[in-house]
């Protein structure tokens, strides 16, 4: 029934309404929610950022636990019932990663400023990009369905906990940190990990730890005097986490390792987990002591 569903909308496709389902289904990438929640701790508020980012993860860790467990194929490994529009998604299809990332964002700046300007295109996003999901062959519908409902469930639960602990919040990082690692050992080496999940681990053990000894230590002020040290810090910030992302991973020799688990086993534990730990440590602590130091 549900590949019926997607072979009903793929019956209509064109190339408009292909390039509009590539452009809008970017919105639920992984990318676009970390620029946001790097925007706002460099620039407008860094507990927030730090909450935006933990609620975000938690749901993320939801779904690819789900994902490795249910190991459900993609609709487009139906050959001749569904197609792949643009580049074909890697792993498994349920739930749906896109539809959970904009699902959980547009919650949380819903939750955040209670406004209607924001909670109208945040739910147009979330339909569009589930959406784009199905038509472009990557998800099915309950895949998508699914995935908003983590994202929303998530994004109120843990914003409750935020609340409770209150200017305590570093607490969740102690909390947090622990647990991701302990579960990239067990998933990594019961062999359950994929990519997708160690990178993720390794971003969020990286950001509970860094948020808390830049609280601690740092103590950075974001708001700047100036509107140009904004854009300033900024292009430093993506520049130097950018280089530690592409430069980690070219220089990291792994042709000696035998072909197999093993080898995928170290590859995700050292060019996924520990590179994203490394840049995302850089990001959360190491850039806000520099802008300090430059006054920035």
């Amino acid at each position: 029934m549900e590949l019926a569903f997607s072979q009903a909308l793929q019956s209509i496709a064109n190339p408009f309404l292909n390039g509009l389902m590539l452009f809008f289904t970017e919105f639920g990438d992984d990318l676009i929610f970390i620029a946001v929640a790097v925007l706002l701790y460099w620039c407008i508020n860094k507990r927030y950022a730090f909450q935006f980012l933990t609620v975000y993860f938690a749901g993320q860790a939801c779904v690819e636990i789900i994902k490795s467990t249910v190991a459900r194929p993609r609709p487009f490994t139906h050959k001749g019932k569904v197609i792949s529009i643009g580049e074909q998604t890697h792993g498994y299809s349920f739930p749906s990663g896109h539809s959970h990332s904009i699902a959980n964002m547009a919650t949380q700046l819903a939750i955040k400023t209670k406004k209607w300007y924001v909670i109208v295109p945040g739910v147009f996003l979330t339909v569009i990009v589930m959406f784009s999901r199905i038509y472009l062959g990557q998800h099915y519908l309950s895949d998508t369905l699914v995935g908003m409902t983590i994202g929303v469930g998530i994004a109120f639960l843990v914003t409750f906990l935020f609340k409770f602990v209150g200017d305590k919040e570093e607490i969740i990082g102690y909390i947090l940190a622990p647990v991701a690692i302990i579960l990239t050992l067990v998933f990594a080496f019961t062999g359950i990990a994929n990519k997708g999940m160690m990178i993720m681990f390794g971003t969020v053990s990286a950001f509970a730890i860094s948020y808390a000894l830049e609280k601690k230590f740092v103590k950075y002020n974001v708001k700047s005097d100036k509107w140009w040290k904004y854009i300033v810090k900024v292009l430093i910030g993506v520049a130097v986490v950018f280089a530690i992302k592409e430069g980690f991973k070219a220089i990291i020799p792994l042709s000696s390792i035998e072909n197999g688990y093993a080898k995928d086993l170290v590859e995700m534990l050292v060019k996924e987990f520990l590179r994203y730990f490394l840049l995302t440590f850089v990001a959360g602590v190491a850039m806000p002591a520099l802008f300090k130091a430059i006054k920035l």
